[in-house]
């Protein structure tokens, strides 16, 4: 295992370094306003939207590096991401379908029905796995996952057809740019819920993390070892449940944070989870606020969604991960 002092700081180091230059971004007025604009209003603006927003993008890109990290472990897959397991992929179909089917009941409350939902989904993940006297195979999870992911995706693009059809072409778009990634500060009982997660679900895996390090062995290894792959597997499907309906709450299906930071993370320091998950979460929130300060910097009020700079700046990475690792990638 890699786990040392060495690999812990280069690891700090990373994180500093993005956080510290998304944190100088952040105090800087979009290039996109040529008007000079006075202190007292940058300072309201700042405090106002910038610093809620800094918070927000955090949150979701620390959720994102945590489950992220706990989806590659559940599929002993390094290609593995919050969206691989298919409950995302649902969730954003209930979502999308919330906003078109009924926009008189405000945006606002949707978060709580899809938090409900996601609730309901994780309970009977959870109950259905129990009853059975196995988990069924990892293969199977992840081809069950990517079915659901794909039938989602088709749902979704047909239900903004459905929008356009009728003429609602203002909440096709708004539908677009959560799609592509796009954090909605006004879901704040989905904000909240981000916080809850993570303020339950991090002490619990940290707390199993040295029963999940077991399930890198076969199902009879493990129990000879004293763990239960089956109850633990249930659990680890029932927080990424949870977790994911809390990020699709916020951001929508924003790529690439829960993909990238694990490996890099299992790159310097191995599988050991009771540090992985720690440092998945502190690099995916480090990487999306230096990802959202320089999207606001360069095109201010007019930028992107965000998941369309966090694709285009995780692709190169991606790559020289890959160039790095060669035939030796793995888990």
């Amino acid at each position: 295992m890699k786990s040392n002092s060495s690999a812990h700081l280069k690891l700090a180091a990373i994180a500093v370094a993005m956080t510290a230059v998304g944190a100088f971004l952040l105090n800087l007025p979009p290039r996109a306003w040529t008007d000079p604009i006075s202190p007292d209003l940058w300072r309201t603006l700042f405090n106002e939207f910038r610093i809620p927003r800094a918070g927000v993008v955090l949150l979701v890109g620390a959720l994102l590096g945590w489950v992220g990290h706990l989806c590659q472990a559940l599929f002993k897959n390094p290609l593995a991401t919050p969206y691989s397991i298919g409950f995302s992929g649902i969730f954003a179909l209930v979502y999308v379908t919330l906003i078109v089917l009924f926009p008189e009941l405000g945006s606002s409350r949707f978060p709580l029905y899809l938090i409900l939902v996601g609730a309901v989904v994780g309970l009977w993940a959870w109950r259905s796995l129990r009853k059975s006297e196995r988990v069924p195979g990892i293969g199977s999870l992840l081809l069950f996952g990517q079915a659901l992911g794909f039938f989602a995706a088709g749902a979704i693009v047909l239900v903004q057809y459905w929008a356009q059809a009728r003429g609602s072409f203002s909440v096709s778009q708004e539908l677009l740019t959560w799609l592509l990634g796009g954090i909605r500060l006004e879901e704040r009982a989905g904000i909240g819920f981000l916080g809850v997660v993570l303020a339950v679900g991090v002490p619990i895996a940290f707390l199993r993390a040295h029963a999940w390090n077991r399930l890198v062995f076969s199902d009879d290894e493990a129990r000879a070892l004293g763990v239960n792959p089956v109850r633990e597997r249930v659990l680890m499907v029932f927080l990424i449940a949870i977790a994911s309906a809390a990020v699709v709450t916020v951001a929508g299906p924003l790529g690439f944070v829960g993909l990238i930071w694990p490996y890099v993370v299992r790159h310097f320091i191995g599988w050991d989870l009771r540090a992985g998950l720690l440092w998945s979460a502190l690099l995916g929130g480090a990487f999306l606020l230096l990802c959202d300060s320089f999207n606001r910097w360069v095109l201010g009020p007019n930028d992107p969604p965000l998941g369309v700079l966090t694709a285009l700046l995780g692709v190169p990475v991606m790559i020289w991960l890959a160039r790095r690792s060669g035939p030796s990638l793995r888990l």
